[in-house]
């Protein structure tokens, strides 16, 4: 491997959040001014102002918000705050396997929701009195339900045959979006299991790493999919990432997952990709201090290592560092505009050129001034 990895555009133009923070104080100071509804009700304008025009009903008492392929339900009592999502059927077949994982979801995945079971419905829930429905705690109980409901759902029904409670509200990728991103999967999983082959073979498992672990940021960047693909995805990376795992299994582990989305033929490709509607986002909120943090010890060391010539190290650490960021936040569109710059330049270049290009980028980012 002499370059860098290809640039391919992302299929979603913006990654901005489009949370308002200046609106949590104002749910504070409601709920603190014992008017807890109006709180919660503003804290879903906090989410998206477009939501209680969209989802919530005329006496603003009751919500059904799409979320991914669930659908968080919101009833706002005087008294009680009960919220909800249908989750799915339980098979008989697999009852008892799929009921023992779910109890044990109960005390690991979910904070205060429970899962609760009636009859064959399976559900997620909350309750809490009204005057005990602080926006801080609101806040964390519907990101915990977003979380793991559109996590496992997808999960249980490929491993257990549960069935969906909810048909979900999707919109498919257009056909072009669809084969842009074929080709693009193809492509990225071809080279880099040709580079990490060739790094594995030389015994510089590092680098091998390093290409793998950008690969699969990168599918996520370009795809933003959905369904079991994004699962895989997210199991792959918190696999790469764990310190208990030796780095050859995790080089055999990552290498299959890559293997198997290469193998998807475009229709299982595009069964994963599709539009849908948003409560909490999964990803962190970007903002400038926050990345910039992430980024302070591999730009550190890329600026120390780039005394010693070694490009390619700092060629391929920047690059993972960067896809990385795409992965785990919501980056604002300012950000995003210097960042694309960034790798679009060191597209498919010698490492020296890519390293140079990237440094510059990441130094760019680390001025506050250039933001203001």
């Amino acid at each position: 491997m002499k370059t860098t990895l290809p640039y391919f555009r992302p299929i979603l133009k913006s990654t901005q959040s489009k949370a308002n923070n200046d609106i949590i104080d104002e749910c504070v100071e409601l709920y603190e001014a014992g008017k807890p509804q109006e709180s919660l009700l503003r804290l879903i304008d906090y989410f998206n102002p477009e939501f209680r025009d969209k989802y919530c009903n005329k006496s603003g008492t009751k919500l059904q918000i799409p979320h991914g392929s669930i659908v968080i339900n919101i009833h706002l009592g005087k008294r009680e705050v009960y919220i909800f999502s249908n989750f799915l059927t339980v098979p008989a077949e697999q009852r008892l396997p799929m009921l023992r994982q779910v109890a044990e979801m109960n005390s690991s995945r979910l904070m205060l929701p429970r899962f609760v079971l009636d009859g064959d419905q399976l559900r997620i829930e909350y309750r809490c009195s009204t005057s005990q429905s602080h926006p801080y705690k609101i806040f964390t109980v519907l990101r915990n339900i977003c979380q793991v409901g559109d996590r496992y759902d997808d999960e249980f029904i490929e491993k257990f045959g549960a069935t969906r409670a909810y048909t979900p509200q999707v919109v498919p990728y257009s056909t072009r979006d669809v084969n842009y991103i074929f080709k693009a999967v193809q492509t990225l999983c071809k080279q880099s299991l040709e580079a990490i082959d060739m790094y594995s073979r030389q015994r510089f498992y590092g680098n091998a790493m390093q290409v793998l672990a950008t690969a699969i940021c990168q599918i996520y960047y370009v795809a933003n999919p959905q369904g079991g693909l994004v699962n895989k995805i997210n199991r792959a990376i918190s696999m790469l990432s764990s310190d208990d795992i030796p780095i050859l299994d995790q080089l055999k582990k990552g290498v299959t997952t890559l293997q198997e989305i290469q193998l998807l033929s475009k229709d299982e490709l595009a069964s994963n990709l599709y539009h849908v509607n948003i409560l909490v986002s999964p990803n962190m909120r970007g903002t400038l201090q926050t990345l910039q943090k992430k980024l302070a010890d591999v730009f550190k060391m890329s600026l120390e290592r780039i005394q010693f010539k070694d490009y390619e190290q700092v060629a391929l650490r920047l690059t993972y560092a960067i896809y990385r960021l795409f992965y785990e936040y919501d980056i604002p569109d300012n950000i995003n505009i210097v960042l694309t710059k960034g790798l679009k330049q060191a597209s498919g270049k010698p490492f020296k050129e890519a390293s140079i290009t990237l440094l510059q980028t990441i130094d760019h980012l680390m001025d506050d001034d250039n933001f203001e």
